[in-house]
């Protein structure tokens, strides 16, 4: 099946759950999102809102540091390369 990307509109393919990732703008549409357009809900780490505004700018979809710590503090994990090094945070 196929939508339109919440985001940039964009065709993409959609699993049987209504999820998919879009090839032009990297936005993971899933129902919690369109849902709930003011929340961040991994894989995304941004919200919906917040996602098409950045676009429409030609930012990249990454959080603000206090969104990144509010994830962390949900419990979230990260892996990341900085500087050449990968970097992994792990909710305790």
């Amino acid at each position: 099946m196929e939508k339109q990307c919440d985001v940039c509109e964009n065709t993409l393919k959609i699993d049987a759950w209504g999820n998919g990732t879009c090839k032009k703008c990297g936005w993971n549409n899933d129902k919690y999102s369109t849902s709930y357009p003011n929340a961040i809900n991994p894989p995304n780490f941004i919200s919906l809102n917040q996602a098409k505004r950045y676009f429409k700018l030609g930012k990249s979809f990454l959080p603000t540091y206090p969104q990144f710590l509010n994830l962390v503090k949900r419990g979230f994990d990260f892996t990341f390369k900085f500087e050449g090094k990968k970097i992994s945070i792990i909710s305790s």
